[in-house]
Parts: structure tokens; sequence; C-alpha cells
């Protein structure tokens, strides 16, 4: 049947295997449970709920639901493929464990939530494959899109004084529209990286320090020194 895949068969294939999962511990005895089986299960539900989430979010992003879903773009198929054989191992350590007994292993949590991540960046790289393919003169990220798009929606006139309580509405929209599109993480032991999960693009401070933590306003009078403010373009 993987001649047939498409992104919609492969990640119903997956949130199959998060329901067999959480139906594994519907039905398992709960008298001896402590925290690590209860974490489990919420995490389980986490993941399923974080990726119909997604599909919903992704879907009016590429021109409708049906072009995401029967979309089977090589690298797509090859990255789903291989996260749906992740899932399915995943979710036979935990029908392995209803057969032997005893206290889950807590680390399965954490691979849960690992794999839960997984699956947001390859369906956000998947969006992004077909998002592309659609824009014949443009190669930018969709991520690159939405966050410009916020921009576009707050943008100041030239020349107009803009108060602290609208700049402050503004930096706050356009960090929200960052953080939907990617996250911050250490890179190394004093680094920090900003990741895309759309394209895997990144930016990297060398040190913590020099992060930014506030958008240079133009309208704005700016600091005099070394500024850990950041010129969004």
């Amino acid at each position: 049947m993987s001649g047939f895949d498409s992104v919609g068969t492969l990640l119903a294939d997956i949130a199959n295997l998060l329901l067999e999962g959480l139906r594994i511990f519907s039905l398992a005895d709960k008298r001896h449970w402590r925290q690590d089986e209860y974490e489990q299960v919420k995490a389980l539900e986490e993941a399923l709920n974080e990726a119909k989430k997604d599909f919903q979010e992704l879907c009016p992003l590429v021109n409708g639901q049906s072009q995401y879903e029967h979309d089977r773009k090589y690298e797509t198929m090859q990255e789903l493929r291989l996260l749906r054989d992740k899932f399915r191992a995943h979710v036979q350590l935990l029908r392995d464990w209803t057969r032997s007994g005893g206290p889950i292993n807590p680390v399965w949590v954490r691979e849960t939530h690992s794999l839960q991540r997984e699956l947001h960046r390859a369906q956000c790289r998947a969006a992004r494959r077909v998002f592309t393919s659609s824009q014949e003169s443009s190669q930018r990220c969709l991520g690159a899109f939405l966050v410009r798009r916020t921009q576009a929606k707050v943008a100041v006139q030239p020349n107009r004084q803009v108060s602290e309580a609208d700049y402050q509405k503004r930096q706050l929209e356009e960090l929200g529209a960052c953080k939907k599109i990617g996250s911050f993480d250490r890179f190394g032991e004093e680094d920090m990286v900003f990741i895309c999960d759309f394209c895997d693009g990144h930016l990297i401070w060398e040190d913590l320090e020099n992060v930014p933590t506030e958008r240079t306003a133009p309208s704005l009078p700016r600091w005099q020194g070394n500024s850990q403010h950041w010129q969004a373009t």
C-alpha cells in the first residue's frame, strides 16, 4: 500500500497508532498505576491533539485540505513514512509492557514528546513544500511568509509617530507569529539558536546575552549604548 501513500494517509496511520496507544492504557489494570503511567497517557493525548490542530491550521495556508492531504512529494513521503515507523515501534513498546506488567519506563514519556515534536515539524515542512511549489517565482519559506504577513498587518506608515501602547501591541503580535513558526533552543554550551519549523532555517547568537529582547521601532527613540533590540525586515 506504500505506493498509494499521501500526506493524508500517513498522518491517518500515525493518528491511529496514537489512538492504539491510548486504547492500550484504557484497557490496562490501573490499580497499581503511578504518576508515570498517567503522564504517559497525557503525552499520547497531547501528541494526538497537536497533530490534529496542526493539520487543521496548515490546510488553509496551502489552498485547502485537498491539496495538502493528497500531496505526495517524495521528501514528504520519506519523512512521514520514517516517522510512522518510529511511532509504530513506540506503540509496540507500550503493547509489550501490558503483557509483561510492572511499572512503565519513564523514558517513554520523553520519547513520546520527542516524536510529537518531530511530527509537528514534519507537518510544517510538508506544508512548506506544497506552498513553495505553488509559488512559481519565489522560494520564500512559508514560515517567513507568515511572519511577514503579520508584520504587514501591523505596519506603521512612514513618518508616523507610534504610541508606546501601539508599539507594544505590534511587538507582541510579531512575537506571537515567530513563536508559531519556530522556537529558540540552546546551541552548544553558550550559543542560542532560533530554528524555523518549516525549513530548518536558523539564526545563531554566539552569546546568550546578545539575544534580542525587543524589536527596534524606527519611530521611537533609540537607546544609547549596546542595544539589545532587534530590527525586523
